[in-house]
């Protein structure tokens, strides 16, 4: 918390300046600093504590609207209205002064007729939708509950000239969102009709991009390529597989992409200037991206894209994981401009964009659990993975949980709970004692489907960052026995750094909340870790060697006790093999020379794309290993090639599914592990560096007994 919130306060006394904004401005800087902050008064009475609701308000017609905006320190605030998405912020078409309530500090506009407002013509056809922003002071700023956006265009050169923010559209969801269907509860799963889910260790998530996913150029989809709709045309491929779950890398708006330019495939391994973007540079936490649209253009139809989607994911049997980014924005202006000095940390900084999300303050902990409010009860979601969960304060955490479960008590929560992270106060206004939402703190949890990834199993099994790309368990390195039964017991342990979780807190925590994986998005594929460490050649001897390697691993994942989460992609050999030195992305090299991408966040298709046809050729290794003979869409996703290391390693991760989802041995009550699962020391004994291992696992009831 900044030094200045733990200072004496006064009242706060606001004036009102009613006056329309005829030349409102942009920033490059937050506005400055309040100088009292908000939240001095929330310990007593509660003053300026909302409970109306921000944002966009509509009548059950939807024929009207009020906008509220909160910002109790303004002199003025006045909304915006613009015909166009590339409109410059300085010249709206229509501004409207806004009404302070001093009790709330919520700046009003309306009820208002929908249709009275100046609305844009450049939807390709459809309904003509208002843009709006707020001016407050003559600083622009966007809503931060906008509920959709208009098209957004921020990448290398190509830029809005005027606009360095985004528009907000308005679109009520009520109307816009007619159909939904149930959230996912197990019971129609689609794969073994006994599967109950229950908690976390029962999920088994499938974490994927969904442009990578489907810009593939020989998959025969019928929606257009890296767009909500074509993964509806791949999810057969996921629900064979017999995952629970799907993540969708972030589907939040974010800030650097070109939206104009998501129909071009870039089909060359470029050095810099790819349109690409995993969505961690969040430029909204309410609106859908238009990076996965069909029609960025249209406000509406991002929102209806992204529900049929969801739905669709439903009626597959499947539960659907947002990837949420509320630890930093893509700058320090996305929310410092609406009220300067509060919804940062200005001297905590990760290094992923803005200075830390104060999640501290209660605003911000109310802008925080009111999206996940959103997501939930308008979109039907059933999870969320946190980004860098270790810099979110314990509170909001449970909070955001508390409200998700009110919805669907299914929901599923995890995260990056990495310790050391954390930089906000020790304690919130009101008088909650607050703490990272890391490992170090995973008993705080205990009882919440709240998960944190286990670093200690990947770097056990498989290695990872800093160590990308050496010797692990799976690779031939031989581990502390003790550490790696503690690890499939789901007691993360691999001697390291953080080999025991809850060293501060000093409490018992969940197998619901450990995370196991062996890959993610960041970093390598398991094909690429297992290449680098081995050295490995693409011959197709060093192939079944990997296959062997990777079968281990998966067999680790499967069987451990805790959550079990996977990479889309290397189910089936996917690689991010670049063959060049990036002079804008981080690459390794491995013994044999093959050179691999690490971080391919700014990479170009050809590096990120999934390939599922045995017909083609990864950009390098010239090796078909893909599970499918030709197009596995036209194909119905039966036509397999079964002599391939592709449609082997995805026929063996299948079956490890099946057996995991139907036992619970290996996802256990935690009352049962210490009994039901036995270590059994091979030929290699118990020591500190052995090859092999085994152990037993026993259902609850006692009826079966699994060796691995």
């Amino acid at each position: 918390m900044n030094h200045f919130l733990r200072s004496n306060f006064f009242l706060l006394v606001f004036s009102v300046l009613l006056s329309a904004c005829s030349q409102p401005t942009t920033s490059s800087t937050p506005a400055a600093p309040m100088t009292v902050p908000p939240d001095a008064n929330y310990n007593n009475s509660g003053a300026m504590v909302p409970t109306a609701p921000l944002g966009l308000v509509f009548d059950s017609t939807g024929a009207n609207v009020t906008f509220n905006f909160w910002n109790p320190t303004a002199s003025s605030v006045s909304v915006c209205f613009y015909t166009n998405w590339n409109d410059s912020l300085s010249s709206p078409v229509s501004t409207q002064p806004m009404v302070l309530d001093k009790t709330t500090g919520i700046w009003s506009y309306g009820p208002v007729a929908v249709s009275s407002l100046p609305a844009s013509t450049s939807m390709n056809g459809s309904t003509p939708i208002p843009l709006y922003d707020y001016s407050v002071g003559g600083t622009m700023t966007l809503d931060p509950y906008a509920p959709s956006m208009a098209q957004w265009v921020h990448q290398g050169t190509n830029v809005i000239t005027g606009d360095s923010q985004g528009k907000g559209a308005v679109v009520d969801l009520a109307t816009a969102l007619t159909t939904t269907t149930p959230y996912f509860n197990g019971s129609n799963d689609g794969f073994s009709s006994s599967y109950p889910y229950k908690s976390n260790r029962d999920a088994i998530v499938y974490e994927t991009d969904i442009r990578d996913f489907t810009v593939d150029p020989a998959l025969g989809l019928t929606h257009p390529f890296g767009t909500y709709g074509a993964l509806i045309d791949m999810l057969p491929h996921i629900k064979n597989l017999g995952v629970t779950h799907i993540q969708l890398l972030s589907p939040l708006e974010n800030f650097f992409y070109n939206q104009q330019a998501i129909g071009t495939r870039e089909t060359t391994i470029l050095n810099s200037g790819a349109n690409y973007n995993w969505g961690y540079d969040p430029q909204n936490y309410f609106t859908p991206t238009g990076m996965y649209s069909a029609a960025p253009n249209n406000p509406v139809s991002r929102v209806q894209e992204l529900i049929t989607l969801i739905n669709a994911i439903h009626n597959a049997g499947l539960g659907v994981i947002l990837d949420v980014v509320y630890n930093h924005t893509a700058n320090n202006t996305i929310l410092g401009n609406a009220v300067g000095g509060y919804y940062y940390r200005s001297t905590s900084y990760n290094g992923a964009g803005s200075y830390d999300v104060k999640t501290e303050a209660t605003m911000t902990r109310k802008l925080i659990v009111d999206s996940i409010a959103q997501w939930v009860k308008t979109y039907h979601v059933d999870g969320f993975r946190f980004d860098l969960m270790g810099v979110l304060d314990d509170q909001t955490i449970k909070d955001a949980y508390a409200v998700a479960k009110s919805y669907n008590p299914d929901t599923v929560f995890l995260g990056e709970g990495w310790n050391g992270m954390y930089g906000g106060a020790s304690s919130d206004y009101q008088g909650n004692a607050l703490v990272g939402s890391n490992q170090n703190n995973a008993s705080l949890f205990n009882g919440l489907n709240v998960g944190m990834f286990s670093d200690s199993f990947r770097q056990i099994f498989k290695n990872g960052y800093p160590n990308d790309g050496s010797k692990a368990f799976i690779t031939g390195a031989g581990q502390n026995y003790n550490f790696l039964i503690q690890d499939i017991s789901g007691n993360p342990n691999d001697g390291g750094g953080n080999s025991v979780w809850d060293k501060v807190s000093g409490g018992t925590f969940s197998t619901n909340n450990v995370v196991n994986y062996l890959s993610a998005h960041d970093n390598l594929c398991l094909y690429d870790v297992v290449a680098c460490a081995d050295g490995l050649s693409t011959s197709a001897a060093d192939y079944n060697t990997a296959l062997q390697r990777m079968e281990l691993g998966y067999t680790a994942l499967m069987t451990s006790q805790g959550l079990a989460f996977m990479q889309a992609g290397d189910e089936m050999f996917r690689t991010k093999e670049t063959g060049i030195v990036g002079s804008n992305y981080t690459t390794i090299t491995s013994s044999s020379g093959r050179i691999f991408n690490d971080n391919s966040y700014n990479a170009s298709d050809a590096v990120n794309q999934i390939l599922f046809s045995s017909t083609e050729s990864y950009p390098v290794a010239k090796v078909a290993v893909s599970p499918y003979s030709g197009d596995p869409v036209a194909g119905g996703f039966t036509n397999y090639n079964t002599s391939t290391v592709g449609y082997k390693l995805y026929k063996y991760v299948q079956g490890l599914i099946q057996i995991r989802k139907n036992t619970d041995a290996f996802r256990l009550p935690d009352a049962d592990i210490s009994s039901n699962v036995v270590g059994l020391p091979s030929d290699q004994g118990t020591g500190s560096s052995v090859l092999s291992f085994g152990y037993s696992a026993k259902s609850s009831d006692g009826a079966h007994t699994f060796y691995v």
